[in-house]
């Protein structure tokens, strides 16, 4: 039998993982990762199978399992090297294509099951190994991870040294929590509400059964231009990067600045290790009038670095617990960052670097995210996107018009920014009916389609006046305008172009409104779903909720303790938790209005 060696907390990386792995498990979207090497000539079993081995007794990632611990927070298993069964299986060469055929499977089975995130299928021809597929959950492995296996493993194959890991998973923990002691604030959250939320609201209602696309573009050849670029102003390729498809967006929206999430490896250059040790850093991009592209460039490194600083210096908070701040700050149902990759040194040839567009059925809601790849000389984007928010037309201009924007950058420093205007073709800029309000975009009607379908509702006007969202609400005698503004909240996820109005009025009762920011009201728990979400919230955090007018986080909810709360709510025979009700401004009440009895 394993023994178990070592056990302890989850770094950061690996709780944001943790969060994404086993959200999927009520409904959001998150594939595992696979990897493929071919063999130019076959190579015997024993040696392949002995490589994994000695990649298994160096990495303790390797040999990790994923559970709840006693207080309910994530917690990470290390196996002992002795006895670890390897997740090997094996095929013939043939079976090859129909693996490749099939989605990655997903390895993770649950909180209560004890197995690695990850196993091997080896192919042979004649006996020996001709191609190996890995399969592995993204909170074991990172980008950069994964290249430094591929690195180790090929090595080892053919008889050579491996560099071994600097640090485990679990001692990087130690080092993380060592430095959170002498942190004091949590710079995020106050990044976040000085920026803009959605660049752009969905084009409309209707949502195709392929909304995400996937288009990769390469421009060979461009990396000495980037790097003319970034010795004239002082800045890195990542920053020109980030820039420039900043910039287009910024164009395309009309807005004047971009947040970014910016996956940093938090690697260092002789770090040998593959766990997961990616990391977002938020950085806000200004895009400023009569600015030169020296001022501009620079400007945007600077907010790279100090994001980067922050990040290190704040506490270390729980994976998307701003964002989810944010959503109840703003009153709207989704706060998302574009997501940006800068991946450098990727090795030549591999098949995910070939231009092609792809489409998929599923993705993260509203979501974007830019891959920029550069190996050797050559650079390839990756635009990842949610057509519902940017076309498919708009999102392949983007890749069009990106190379020219980079050589305008490699023009004179002190040409104004404005210059880059006349690049853009005529209609480059999404048109809507939709106002600003706040940082976000609301189109009226569908608040007011969305108020509605509340009960109780007769009649509904939603107006913006002086920047404010007011709705003048006809109620049923029976009707409660907080009901109203809950029912609304729990919609809010799902509408890019809707937002909770600030001010509620009552043509029946001139001189009557109600304004949410003005208290909540008390409602304890009555029904038995009321009941089992506040009893399961007890068991799970140690605390008592009494008021179910409070969203999961204003109740003193820990994300990282969801899998257990969903976990204690099925022991109970609920199930219907579901992502949104953690990330939206669901009320407690709302969410314990989901919950179903489990039939099984």
């Amino acid at each position: 039998m394993t023994r178990i060696e070592r056990s302890g907390d989850l770094t950061h990386s690996q709780q944001r993982m943790w969060l994404r792995m086993t959200w999927r498990e009520i409904g959001a979207p998150y594939a595992a990762l696979r990897q493929r090497v071919d063999f130019a000539e076959p190579i015997p079993v024993d040696v392949v199978v002995g490589a994994w081995q000695t990649l298994a007794d160096r990495h303790e990632a390797l040999r990790t399992v994923f559970t709840v611990g006693a207080d309910s927070r994530p917690m990470q298993l290390v196996f002992a090297a002795d006895g670890f069964q390897l997740p090997v299986t094996f095929d013939d060469e043939s079976g090859l294509d129909d693996y490749l055929a099939r989605r990655p499977t997903l390895l993770f089975n649950g909180v209560g099951v004890l197995t690695p995130l990850w196993q091997v299928r080896l192919f042979l021809r004649d006996g020996a190994v001709v191609s190996v597929c890995m399969t592995i959950e993204h909170i074991i492995i990172d980008g950069e991870g994964v290249e430094n296996w591929r690195e180790q493993f090929l090595a080892l194959c053919h008889g050579q040294d491996a560099p071994l890991p600097t640090m485990q998973p679990l001692d990087r923990r130690a080092q993380e929590e060592r430095m959170a002691r002498t942190s004091r604030r949590d710079h995020v959250g106050e990044l976040f509400a000085r920026s803009p939320g959605l660049l752009v609201p969905a084009t409309g209602d209707e949502i195709p059964e392929a909304r995400y696309i996937f288009h990769v573009k390469r421009y060979p050849g461009m990396v000495p231009l980037v790097d003319s670029i970034c010795a004239a102003n002082r800045v890195t390729r990542s920053t020109v990067f980030m820039y420039a498809m900043g910039w287009l967006l910024a164009k395309y929206s009309g807005r004047h600045s971009v947040v970014f999430s910016s996956l940093f490896s938090n690697r260092l250059e002789k770090d040998h290790s593959i766990e997961c040790q990616m990391f977002p850093v938020e950085m806000l991009v200004e895009y400023g009038a009569g600015t030169t592209i020296r001022q501009e460039l620079r400007a945007a490194h600077v907010a790279a670095l100090t994001g980067f600083a922050q990040h290190r210096s704040s506490v270390l908070r729980v994976p998307f617990e701003a964002d989810a701040r944010e959503t109840a700050n703003r009153g709207v149902g989704v706060f998302l960052p574009i997501m940006f990759d800068y991946i450098p040194d990727v090795p030549p040839g591999l098949p995910e670097m070939d231009e092609r567009e792809e489409w998929e059925t599923e993705g993260e809601p509203f979501g974007h995210l830019y891959y920029v790849y550069q190996s050797a000389d050559d650079i390839v984007i990756g635009l990842d996107s949610d057509v519902v928010m940017i076309p498919a037309p708009v999102t392949r201009e983007i890749a069009r018009l990106l190379p020219r924007i980079i050589e305008f950058l490699a023009g004179d420093g002190d040409t104004p920014v404005s210059a880059a205007d006349a690049l853009l073709p005529a209609g480059f800029r999404f048109s809507s009916d939709c106002h600003l309000v706040g940082e976000d975009w609301v189109r009226t009607e569908t608040v007011r389609r969305l108020l509605l379908e509340a009960p109780h509702v007769r009649d509904a006007k939603v107006t913006v006046e002086d920047g404010e969202l007011t709705a003048q609400l006809v109620l049923a005698p029976e009707g409660a305008v907080y009901d109203v503004h809950e029912s609304l909240l729990t919609r809010l996820f799902a509408h890019s172009d809707a937002k909770a109005p600030s001010r509620y009025t009552f043509p029946a009762e001139p001189g009557r409104e109600w304004r949410p920011d003005a208290g909540l009201p008390e409602h304890p728990p009555v029904t038995r779903p009321e009941k089992e979400l506040c009893e399961a919230i007890r068991e799970t955090h140690g605390r008592v909720v009494a008021n179910l007018a409070q969203t999961y986080l204003e109740a003193g909810g820990d994300l990282l303790r969801t899998a257990a709360l969903t976990q204690a709510l099925r022991r109970r025979g609920l199930t219907g938790l579901r992502p949104e009700h953690f990330r939206s401004p669901f009320t407690l009440r709302a969410i314990a209005r989901a919950l179903r009895q489990d039939a099984g």
